[in-house]
């Protein structure tokens, strides 16, 4: 009991002073270079962030756990929309560009199909986990594209930008951050899931809604924090790129490397609850956003108290 009490607060430190400073890194570098918040969000804060995913799922697979590895991924992506956003609106309503709806989370929507339909025939291979992170690739130049192609600013002015904010040695600086950052993610979010998982081997919860839940919510303890802090700060668009470009990474990633390592035998239907309640909270992703240029804090709670029913469904069940 002492060691996964030091475990819960170890994770809990490290999970907030990564988050401060990668989201304090992240924004410098995007200020000092006039790039967007939003494409830092989606590729540099919402991939480092999923790592503990990737970790846990690619472990899993390596140990023969296939509910483990697919149970991550379910619910991670469940509590990224519906915890993790839904505390976050429901806190403070968040403005929500409406090119974000038609481009990033259009592209989030369509992996979130492919990878249901894949799911149909109750496994994943290798030739599906080279056509997944071949999607990553693909999705993570299309974000830096279009932002270029956007952006106001010009190729000399940014590249003038970047020389004066190099000599300063303040990139050098902000680099650092990022990546103790990210190291500090990762460990407090390993250090989480060994204090849960300690404490949940003496129940007779399921491995499948373990890993949906416990694990999950672990594993996304990253995005929470990262999350609270740039809402915290008011960089908002940082926030939704966070969570947009972690549950596309979770999918095309996290089951990218797990079926790598090792091809993944699903341990649950694509008509059981997880999976619906996957869809389901995607699909609302769009449909919170795109009714304004903002989630109000009314959907943030309706979202949240959505996360709280499918808990109740989960273990009732």
């Amino acid at each position: 009991m002492f060691w996964t009490a030091l475990s819960f607060l170890g994770g809990a430190l490290s999970l907030y002073l990564g988050a401060e400073g990668l989201v304090r890194g992240a924004s410098r570098v995007a200020r000092a270079l006039q790039i967007n918040p939003m494409v830092i969000g989606i590729t540099v804060v919402g991939f480092g962030t999923s790592l503990p995913e990737v970790v846990v799922s690619g472990v899993a697979s390596f140990e023969k756990r296939p509910s483990v590895a697919l149970g991550n991924i379910l619910g991670s992506n469940i509590a990224n929309i519906g915890l993790i956003l839904g505390l976050s609106a429901a806190l403070a309503a968040l403005p929500a560009p409406r090119r974000l709806v038609k481009r990033e989370i259009a592209f989030l929507l369509a992996a979130t199909a492919v990878f249901y339909i894949l799911s149909w025939r109750g496994r994943f291979d290798r030739i599906d986990a080279i056509l997944l992170l071949a999607g990553l690739v693909w999705f993570t130049f299309s974000v830096i594209r279009w932002t270029l192609r956007d952006s106001p600013v010009t190729a000399e002015a940014r590249r003038e930008a970047f020389r004066e904010y190099r000599k300063r040695f303040d990139l050098y600086r902000d680099l650092g951050l990022m990546l103790g950052g990210f190291s500090g993610l990762v460990l407090g979010g390993h250090l989480f899931v060994l204090a849960v998982t300690g404490l949940a081997r003496a129940t007779s919860i399921s491995e499948m809604a373990l890993s949906a839940t416990i694990v999950a919510v672990g594993g996304s303890l990253p995005e929470l924090a990262t999350s609270l802090v740039a809402s915290r700060s008011q960089r908002n668009e940082l926030l939704l790129g966070n969570l947009v470009g972690s549950n596309v990474f979770n999918i095309l990633g996290a089951m990218g490397v797990a079926a790598l390592v090792r091809p993944v035998t699903l341990a649950a239907s694509p008509l059981s609850l997880e999976f619906i309640a996957f869809l389901l909270f995607t699909a609302a992703l769009p449909l919170v956003m795109w009714r304004g240029e903002r989630i109000t804090r009314i959907e943030g709670t309706w979202l949240l108290a959505g996360y709280c029913f499918f808990l109740l469904l989960l273990f009732a069940y």
